[in-house]
């Protein structure tokens, strides 16, 4: 309601009342709207309201009705569900699987249709998807009331969890024991490894070309074989050692890898036994045509057939006929005659010089063999050296070393013929190297020059060495003798005085 005042109009809003400029606000008629009018007409009339009231009454019944209705639905629906999964419990839980008695070669394939079947057609995952909706369902209806619907959907899930879990079980324990025998199908394997040296272990390699040509077919079929035969061997190792009893099965895996091995080293062996019987008949067949052109060609050439006129003896004579080209042809064969004679003369020389190169490398390492034997005695002089040094500074070495010194110096002796020996022979195979016009003729002459001279000098110095030995074991023998010498012209006068009468010494000449 909206009363005018001068320049502010008063304005009262639902008991509330206050002023406002009238340039804010307008007056309009007082009507009511058409859901107002309504209700204004419902409140007069009990009657009406009672009606209503009664009406919703009924459609909440109706709602009620359908929605028991409709829960009954779902709660047949679930039981029917559960009772289906449960038989697909039951029929997988006692499914087995046969395999027919079939050739050993395929259990492999048997097997990996089992276990293909086992894993697709079971749906495991979709049932467990579906396991796990149902009981989300029956939660709900069961939060609605503890009916009888209820207590029997939830007794019927307890049971259909219990078989599930069962089955997984179940399903568990034929995944291993597939495991197993999938790996067991490792006998079918040997078998057909066995089969198929049993093939390769044929000594025919054919008698004429046409049959060399056909066991080399033969044996492309079965290098085919023979590859997939490897991918199985393959896919046999990455099971054994995936799976959970690899210790137990690793004798058998590395069985079957070494037969493996062997059959491919004989698949080679066959295929290259092939290929030289292939040359061979190839080049028989080649010879056999060409001894049969020669000797049709010594039937006409041996013939004692002479002409007794002037046309028979043109009819003898053998045709003249030229070709075309047979000037470029005569230039042609002359050119190869040319060249197989200069490759054979390439050939021969490049054979010469191989054999010399193999001897020069021969007289290397003669040369190296002799200059680490005379190393290894100038290492040995040298430390013998210091060692005489030091034992001449003690006085020279002592009687239990002569036997020693004596050995050591028959042991040079051995030794230096020996090693004459072995520079005469490399002395000898050098002036043969030289004396064939060896291509390394200089550095072979150095290198022997310089041996014979490292050789000249150890020799020289093992001589001494020998001669300074021998001085030092007479020495060493006159130094033993001269005191034996004193000890025996010692005991001599002793045992000469007369000092023997006196009793008091009686004892001590004994």
């Amino acid at each position: 309601m909206v009363i005018p005042f001068q320049d502010w109009w008063k304005v009262e809003v639902n008991d509330r009342q206050g002023f406002v400029p009238a340039a804010y606000v307008k007056r309009i008629d007082s009507t009511l709207s058409a859901s107002q009018q309504n209700l204004a007409d419902s409140k007069s009339s009990i009657q009406t309201r009672q009606n209503q009231i009664e009406s919703q009454y009924s459609q909440l019944l109706n709602l009620g009705h359908n929605r028991q209705q409709k829960l009954s639905e779902a709660c047949n629906v679930l039981v029917r569900e559960a009772a289906e999964l449960a038989q697909w419990i039951k029929d997988s839980s006692t499914l087995r699987f046969k395999l027919p008695r079939c050739r050993r070669t395929l259990i492999w394939s048997r097997l990996r249709s089992c276990r293909r079947s086992l894993m697709t057609s079971s749906r495991f995952e979709a049932n467990e998807v579906r396991l796990a909706e149902m009981n989300v369902i029956a939660m709900q209806l069961m939060s609605l009331g503890q009916n009888d619907a209820a207590v029997k959907i939830q007794t019927l899930l307890e049971v259909l969890n219990q078989k599930w879990n069962s089955l997984q079980q179940v399903t568990q324990e034929k995944a291993e024991k597939l495991g197993r025998l999938r790996f067991s199908g490792s006998i079918g394997t040997k078998d057909w490894i066995a089969e198929k040296d049993e093939a390769l272990s044929k000594d025919d390699l054919g008698k004429d070309l046409r049959t060399v040509q056909a066991l080399q077919r033969k044996h492309e079929g079965l290098e085919r074989d023979l590859a997939a035969l490897g991918d199985k061997i393959r896919s046999l190792d990455e099971t054994a050692t995936k799976h959970e009893s690899a210790e137990t099965i690793y004798s058998k895996q590395k069985e079957i890898n070494q037969e493996w091995s062997q059959l491919q080293r004989k698949a080679n062996e066959r295929k290259e036994k092939l290929l030289d019987s292939y040359d061979l008949q190839r080049f028989l067949s080649d010879y056999r045509d060409l001894m049969g052109w020669i000797n049709s060609m010594m039937s006409l050439v041996s013939s004692d057939e002479l002409a007794t006129d002037v046309t028979g003896a043109a009819l003898l004579e053998p045709p003249q006929e030229q070709h075309y080209a047979s000037v470029e042809i005569g230039e042609k064969l002359e050119s190869m005659a040319e060249a197989r004679s200069e490759l054979e003369k390439q050939w021969i020389a490049r054979r010469m010089q191989l054999d010399q190169c193999l001897e020069l490398q021969l007289f290397y390492r003669d040369c190296e063999q002799a200059e680490a034997w005379m190393q290894s005695r100038e290492a040995f002089l040298a430390e013998d050296k210091d060692s005489n040094s030091q034992k001449q500074e003690s006085g020279g070495p002592g009687t239990d070393n002569v036997e020693a010194l004596i050995k050591k110096h028959e042991d040079f002796d051995k030794a230096i013929s020996s090693q004459e020996e072995k520079i005469a022979q490399l002395t000898a195979f050098t002036d043969q190297l030289i004396s064939s016009n060896h291509y390394s003729t200089n550095e072979i002459a150095q290198k022997k020059q310089q041996v014979l001279d490292r050789w000249e000098k150890l020799k020289d110095a093992l001589i001494e060495k020998r001669s300074l030995g021998e001085s030092q074991t007479l020495q060493q023998f006159s130094r033993d003798a001269d005191e034996i010498e004193n000890w025996i012209s010692e005991k001599l006068q002793y045992a000469s005085e007369e000092s023997y009468k006196d009793p008091a010494n009686i004892q001590s000449k004994h």
